[in-house]
């Protein structure tokens, strides 16, 4: 998808949409997505061996979404702001994350508030961290993000962590 402002309407605006999707069981097998940004020279790519969903809820009225299990395989993700090389380390314009696994047991979004329950989560990035498990429970609300509960491994250390992190 590259997007131009030429195709782009004057007045966008719609009225908002009350639709509301739920899917029982769902997979994606094989996917791979890429926007470029022509304006500001941003480009993302992202991609995937697997997807699966269980009870998969979508309420576009209220801006919630959730699922009762969430799993991707094989995942990548791409990042560049295209104005330099890439610096050596962790460079924010340049990310790329690759061998994503991803298991969550269950997921619930609604724009003020956000809960997860993280079996697994492993990962490289393009920078070397290596995280070779991730669990726990995420929480957010209006006040900041809550982490009752999570552990961090790499492949040289470990980390177990409770904390919150206000907004303000």
């Amino acid at each position: 998808i590259t997007l131009r402002p030429d195709t782009l309407s004057e007045d966008s605006i719609s009225s908002p949409v009350g639709w509301k999707f739920f899917l029982g069981r769902g997979k994606i097998l094989q996917a791979d997505f890429r926007l470029q940004m022509p304006i500001d020279t941003v480009s993302i790519a992202a991609g995937w061996g697997s997807m699966e969903t269980d009870q998969l809820t979508i309420d576009l009225e209220t801006s919630a979404y959730g699922a009762a299990r969430f799993c991707l395989r094989d995942g990548n993700i791409a990042y560049d702001g295209n104005d330099h090389l890439p610096l050596a380390g962790f460079d924010p314009k340049h990310i790329a994350v690759s061998e994503a696994d991803i298991q969550i047991d269950s997921l619930f979004y609604n724009g003020t508030e956000a809960l997860a329950t993280i079996r697994q989560l492993a990962m490289k990035e393009r920078s070397g961290l290596h995280l070779t498990q991730t669990g726990g429970k995420v929480q957010m609300d209006s006040l900041g993000i809550i982490l009752p509960q999570l552990g961090v491994k790499t492949t040289s250390s470990h980390i177990q962590a409770t904390g919150k992190l206000p907004w303000s």
